[in-house]
């Protein structure tokens, strides 16, 4: 299936077309449309309705007009305090879409993380739990689309998804592969911008990707 969405762009209507749920963005990440997925009842996930992401930090003005082309009504972010003092949303003050974000340290995130790589985001959908009744709130609500992310749009990210899909009665198999498609569609240079360590002091966030982007930059 295919997904029309009609967008604005430099001034002229133009059809995009999205046949592969990834919407094509100049300076984003695994940024794409949950519809056309087959839920419940062989019905099927609506398109234009549902959007998952990485971090948008570098986004162009392109981007920003496509994706202002969307009618994102909320935005739900699932990073911590630190990954949004380092690299904060934009796209809501520049489509006018509701920001939502509950309070949490990323040190705290990573202690409950670990031991055998089957269960590595155990207890995430605990610890996350306010952020993903936004997710589900946004959505009973019906307030335009509703997009959520994190830096990677990949763990929690893909969490949150694998939580909402399974509601609308996705399969498990779907969602799995859903899950991993992320390999594919990440772009990390587009995830965090180029950062000063000194300018964030106690930020635990920023060594690890300073550390990143000396290794790229290689």
């Amino acid at each position: 299936q295919r997904a029309y969405v009609l967008l604005r762009v430099q001034g002229s209507r133009q059809w995009q077309v999205f046949g592969e749920r990834s919407v094509r963005l100049e300076k984003g990440s695994n940024f794409r449309d949950l519809g056309g997925l087959t839920g419940a009842g062989g019905k099927h996930v609506r398109w234009g309705a549902i959007y998952r992401s990485g971090a948008m930090p570098l986004l162009t003005d392109n981007d920003y007009a496509l994706l202002s082309g969307l009618h994102i009504g909320s935005i739900v972010d699932l990073r911590s305090l630190e990954e949004r003092e380092v690299a904060p949303d934009q796209l809501d003050d520049r489509t006018g879409a509701l920001f939502l974000a509950n309070d949490y340290s990323f040190k705290s995130l990573m202690a409950g993380m670990g031991g055998r790589k089957e269960y590595l985001y155990q207890g995430t959908e605990l610890r996350l739990a306010p952020q993903y009744r936004m997710i589900f709130r946004r959505l009973l609500a019906r307030d335009g689309a509703v997009l959520f992310h994190c830096s990677a749009g990949q763990d929690r990210t893909g969490v949150a998804a694998a939580l909402v899909l399974s509601a609308l009665g996705v399969d498990r198999k779907t969602i799995v592969e859903d899950y991993h498609r992320s390999t594919a569609l990440r772009r990390p240079e587009f995830e965090m911008p180029e950062i000063d360590p000194a300018a964030f002091p106690g930020n635990p966030i920023v060594a690890y990707y300073a550390a990143g982007q000396a290794r790229g930059s290689r």
